[in-house]
């Protein structure tokens, strides 16, 4: 007899036959031979085999599939091995959550039947995690890709922005209109199991404002390419000085180092990379050219446990040199130590140093050029000498008031 109905209503039926054969349903005498099973499996999804003698039922519930085409005397459950003249499978019954399996093998010798064993099955294992994150721009859009899914039983994607779900996604792609973030992706399965999150791809950005001719730049971010040609494209080719007692003329840029670069045109340049949180700078002792890190660091919070650090001596460029307190992302300064050693730029650190008013206004006579305030007529000690001097020139063409 073959049936292609419900599994669980045939499980049911089954039992009730089985309590009574009395039932004009079980009255099936007939063997069926290997080659009709074959047959059978392949057209209908479930079956079973019973007889009238003492024996009860023979075989129970067979599922179809072409890995049962091979010479088979008795099929029970799913695909199992097939060697020689012996067959094993395994025959199963629904009980609640659990399955009942058993083993059974056709041979010359006769048929041997396994013990029943039960037990059930849980999907905890999560799916493969994404693969090659890739973050690109397309005008104000960031465009993630990466690589498909590889597991059976995916479902869908969940991108996360800056450790929070931005959105989920079927495909291996995403767009959104954002700046300023950091992104992974993990892949979730049919039952809920999710994914570790892939590496990160970082969607930062920092606007670098220039003047027509000489400005102060640095490197704000981590690049893949640091060369000034391709972070500032609307730069006058060889034009990018470093600073070791003299000039010198670069083509790449370093973390923490300033540089001189000049422009035909007043304009911005937009960077994107990796975020710099901390970064460890060598100081010489006298003149250095020097830049920030991703975020505007207060000179007052500079690791500087050295005390090299000469107040007063900060100094940006705006068409003249102009004391400051900080260190803006993208932007290079002049900065003036005592002697040789490190400092250290963190993002979000708080003060180390009491702001100082290192302002002679009202205490010396001045004269002012450009907007820049030059002290003269008042004394002061050789300590504090070294924080009222004035970086070193420009590249020629700059303003410079000496």
């Amino acid at each position: 007899e073959t049936q292609n109905i419900n599994f669980a209503v045939a499980v049911n039926h089954l039992k009730e036959l089985i309590k009574n054969k009395s039932d004009p349903e079980f009255k099936t005498t007939t063997t069926i031979d290997p080659q009709t099973k074959v047959n059978l499996l392949k057209k209908f999804k479930y079956w079973w085999e019973y007889d009238d003698n003492e024996n009860g039922i023979i075989d129970a519930w067979g599922i179809a599939t072409v890995a049962y085409a091979d010479s088979i005397g008795r099929v029970l459950g799913k695909t199992f091995d097939c060697s020689a003249s012996v067959i094993t499978a395994a025959a199963f019954l629904e009980n609640g959550a659990n399955t009942e399996y058993r083993v059974v093998a056709s041979m010359d010798e006769g048929t041997w039947i396994s013990e029943s064993a039960w037990g059930y099955s849980v999907d905890n294992i999560a799916p493969a995690v994404p693969t090659n994150l890739l973050l690109t721009y397309s005008g104000e859009m960031v465009v993630l890709t990466w690589d498909p899914p590889v597991d059976e039983d995916f479902q869908y994607f969940s991108v996360y922005r800056n450790g929070e779900l931005a959105d989920y996604t079927v495909e291996p792609e995403y767009m959104e209109n954002q700046f300023g973030a950091e992104y992974n992706v993990t892949a979730t399965d049919a039952n809920g199991n999710e994914s570790e999150p892939s590496e990160i791809a970082s969607g930062y950005s920092v606007e670098v404002v220039n003047l027509s001719g000489w400005n102060l730049v640095g490197l704000p971010l981590e690049v893949e390419d640091a060369s000034y040609s391709n972070l500032f494209p609307e730069a006058i080719g060889g034009t990018l000085y470093s600073y070791d007692g003299a000039y010198v003329p670069e083509s790449y840029f370093t973390a923490g180092e300033g540089y001189w670069l000049r422009f035909n045109n007043a304009g911005s340049t937009t960077i994107t990379g990796t975020p710099i949180n901390e970064l460890t700078i060598s100081l010489s002792e006298g003149w250095n050219l020097v830049s920030g890190i991703s975020e505007t660091v207060s000179i007052y919070s500079i690791s500087d446990p050295d005390g090299i650090i000469v107040g007063g001596t900060l100094y940006g460029y705006d068409g003249a040199y102009l004391p400051n307190e900080e260190l803006m992302a993208g932007k290079g300064y002049w900065l003036r130590a005592y002697e040789a050693g490190e400092i250290t730029l963190t993002i979000g650190a708080s003060e180390k140093a009491a702001p100082r008013d290192f302002s002679l206004n009202g205490k010396a006579n001045s004269l002012t050029i450009n907007g820049l305030d030059l002290y003269f007529g008042v004394k002061m000690s050789a300590d504090d000498k070294p924080s009222y001097s004035l970086p070193p020139k420009p590249p020629s063409g700059a303003f410079d008031v000496r």
